[in-house]
C-alpha cells in the first residue's frame, strides 16, 4: 500500500529500481493501467 502511494506521489521514474523489480504481478498492473489510460483518452474524445 505504501509503495503504491509513493508511486502515485513521486512517479514511478523516481522510485528505486529494486522496488519496481519486485512488484508482484507487475505485468498485469502495467497492462491494466495501459487499458485504463486508453479508456480515459477515448472518453475524453467524446
Amino acid at each position: 500500500m505504501t509503495g503504491g502511494l509513493a508511486g502515485i506521489y513521486y512517479g514511478i521514474e523516481n522510485m528505486p529500481n529494486e522496488w519496481i523489480e519486485i512488484i508482484a504481478r507487475k505485468d498485469d498492473i502495467v497492462n491494466l493501467a495501459t487499458r485504463l489510460e486508453t479508456a480515459i483518452a477515448i472518453r475524453n474524445q467524446m
